[in-house]
């Protein structure tokens, strides 16, 4: 019973990791009408940026709390994150708008590739641990085993927050949405349902 519920516990953790990364593929979808094959990367992009700025201020002999180290990696990666994702819609995927699908699908997997080797240039081909500066206490469950990080990240993705497809148009983020008929994508693509549920109308 025991190795059944850590089972459980362990799907549980990984599924949360992919949901969380599979939110930013249904908003993307949703709301430009296109599977950016780069999210991926992208996320790749804020982790190691993450790291980077962990690794720095420990080197540099910063000593703060490991959380705190965390939310200021964090703090640098999100406005990266932006600033990537907005220049490859500026430069691969904005000129695509109106064409065939085919060519921003294409385009999509070119970028992928690209950023993947520019990664590789910055950061090498090894691979880079998390810094080991969280609390990696461990709860037991009836017998099966759980971290307090784990417990985190379960709840994040539980708790996140998602409009629901009735939700109007007008209490949509701006940036997303910054006018009501903005809400409807050249391919003709409703936001609201799209963003919630993935699906189209």
């Amino acid at each position: 019973m025991d190795i059944f519920l850590q089972q459980i516990l362990n799907g549980l953790v990984l599924g949360s990791i992919y949901a969380l990364i599979a939110l930013g593929y249904t908003m993307v979808y949703g709301i430009m009408g296109l599977i950016n094959f780069a999210h991926g990367e992208v996320v790749m992009f804020g982790a190691m940026v993450t790291i980077t700025v962990i690794t720095t201020l420990m080197g540099m002999g910063i000593n703060l709390p490991g959380p705190a180290l965390v939310l200021i990696g964090l703090l640098v990666a999100v406005p990266a994150c932006m600033l990537l994702g907005f220049t490859i819609e500026r430069v691969a995927y904005r000129p695509l708008r109106g064409k065939q699908r085919l060519a921003p699908l294409i385009t999509a997997i070119g970028v992928s590739i690209v950023l993947q080797q520019v990664a590789i240039l910055i950061w090498g081909r090894n691979y880079i641990p998390f810094p080991q500066i969280l609390d990696h206490d461990v709860v037991s469950i009836f017998g099966a085993s759980i971290t307090k990080l784990q417990i985190l990240i379960i709840v994040l993705i539980s708790t996140r927050p998602s409009p629901s497809p009735t939700t109007p148009a007008s209490a949509w983020p701006a940036a997303c949405c910054p006018t009501a008929a903005s809400c409807t994508t050249a391919t003709g693509w409703k936001v609201a349902p799209a963003w919630s549920t993935g699906t189209s109308r």
